[in-house]
C-alpha cells in the first residue's frame, strides 16, 4: 500500500476504498477461493462492507477498526491465506491482532468517532496562529465533546488529547457558547 497523504488515518481510507473496488470488481473464482480457505468469509466480508458502505476517510476508519478487531480469527485467516489476499480488510506488516493492540486502534474501539474527531481537530487548526488555534480548539472539542471527554478517560488515547488534564470540558464549553 502506497499512501499518497501524509496522514497515517487517511492511508488506512484510502487503502479500505481501495479495496472495497476491487471486491466490487473481482470475480467469483477468487471469493470462492478464500471462502475455501477461511470458511464463511464471504458472509463476513458482505457485513464489513455494509458497515462501511458510503463512509470515507476518518469516518470510514472509526467504522472499520471495531469491525476488524472484532472479528480477529476472521482477519487472521485472511492475512495469512494467499487467496484471500484481495478480500483483506487490514493489510501491514503487522498481523490483524498485532494491529487492533496498538494504541490507535484501542482508542477507536473505545472512542466512536476517534478518527473523525482527530482529522476534524487537526485540520481546522492546520496554518492557524496559537491564538486562534486556542479559539478553534475549544470550538472542536464542544463540537465533539463526547469523544474528547472519552479521550480524556481512555488510556489509548493519551497521544490524541487535545486537553490539558485541568480543564473541565463542560465548563469551557459553557463558558464557549
Amino acid at each position: 500500500m502506497r499512501c499518497l497523504s501524509g496522514s497515517v488515518m487517511l492511508c488506512v481510507a484510502q487503502h479500505y476504498q481501495e479495496m472495497e473496488s476491487t471486491i466490487q470488481s473481482s470475480s467469483s473464482t477468487p471469493a470462492e477461493a478464500c471462502d475455501s480457505a477461511c470458511p464463511g468469509v464471504l458472509q463476513y466480508e458482505s457485513t464489513f462492507h455494509d458497515s462501511i458502505e458510503g463512509l470515507s476517510g476518518a469516518a470510514l476508519v472509526d467504522a472499520a477498526i471495531p469491525v476488524i478487531c472484532a472479528n480477529l480469527e476472521m482477519e487472521t485467516c485472511m492475512h495469512g491465506a494467499s487467496a484471500c489476499f484481495e478480500y483483506r480488510n487490514y493489510r501491514g506488516s503487522m498481523t490483524p491482532r498485532e494491529h487492533c493492540s496498538t494504541p490507535n486502534a484501542q482508542c477507536a474501539m473505545k472512542c466512536a468517532g476517534a478518527f473523525e474527531y482527530e482529522d476534524v481537530f487537526h485540520s481546522e487548526i492546520e496554518g492557524l496562529s496559537d491564538e486562534e488555534v486556542q479559539v478553534k480548539g475549544v470550538e472542536i472539542v464542544c463540537r465533539y465533546r463526547t469523544v474528547a471527554a472519552c479521550f480524556r478517560r481512555t488510556a489509548a488515547c493519551a497521544d490524541f488529547r487535545n486537553l490539558k488534564e485541568h480543564v473541565n470540558i463542560d465548563e469551557m464549553c459553557a463558558e464557549a457558547s
